[in-house]
């Protein structure tokens, strides 16, 4: 058996990985958002003050980014995404606070965890691998989380553990405050998919084998 599917044969215990109440406000990237976020991207702090705005004149106190969301419009200023036109957002963003914790939604080992540098990469990062019975592996990456609240590779932790907490400006890529949350499969794994959160146009038609949605797992929880 496979993620997702697993969520609705096994009574398994599957923890929010915020401690957020109510639905979070979606901030869709349009080209008017995209647009101001290029302008003040000579400084994080704006950039961070943009979104926080966003939020706090919503009403709400948090946030999400959605999956398969096309973001070019201001992808296309990193070489990392440009080069192969990798635009398309393989995971979930949770916009919080920085500090603010994030939980594991199963228990888990920790895979691996370090700190990938670089503007618009993932900063402070872990990747969690779930094993349960004859679920097939997979593997939930957390990016642009706070260095000093990592945990060790190997470690165990439980369903409601904290993984990390979210990260600030100078360990997270630069990006607004908040958690990328991706899953990724064996056959992902082997792809390099632990350091890829977009994919190209073309990889749409296999991207479900290799990064299904996240939202199965997120919904579960709550």
């Amino acid at each position: 058996m496979i993620y997702p599917y697993f969520l609705l044969n096994y009574d398994k215990k599957v923890s929010k990985i915020t401690n957020q109440e109510g639905y979070p406000l979606n901030i869709v990237l349009d080209d008017d958002l995209a647009s101001k976020a290029i302008e003040l991207s000579g400084d994080s702090v704006k950039i961070n003050d943009l979104f926080n705005n966003i939020i706090a004149n919503s009403g709400y106190s948090w946030a999400t980014g959605s999956y398969l969301e096309d973001r070019e419009s201001i992808l296309s200023q990193y070489e990392q995404m440009s080069i192969d036109k990798r635009y398309f957002h393989l995971g979930i963003d949770i916009c919080l606070p920085a500090g603010e914790p994030i939980y594991a939604p199963l228990d888990a080992t920790v895979e691996e965890t370090g700190y990938e540098k670089g503007e618009g990469n993932y900063g402070g990062y872990v990747v969690l691998k779930h094993e349960i019975e004859d679920v097939e592996p997979f593997y939930v990456m957390f990016g642009h989380m706070s260095l000093d609240s990592l945990p060790k590779t190997g470690e165990r932790l439980v369903s409601g553990d904290v993984v990390a907490r979210i990260g600030d400006l100078h360990e997270n890529g630069g990006w607004n405050h908040h958690t990328h949350i991706q899953i990724i499969t064996e056959e992902g794994r082997k792809q390099g998919y632990f350091f890829k959160g977009y994919c190209s146009e073309k990889d749409l038609k296999i991207i479900d084998s290799l990064c299904p949605s996240p939202v199965p797992l997120l919904t579960a929880g709550r």
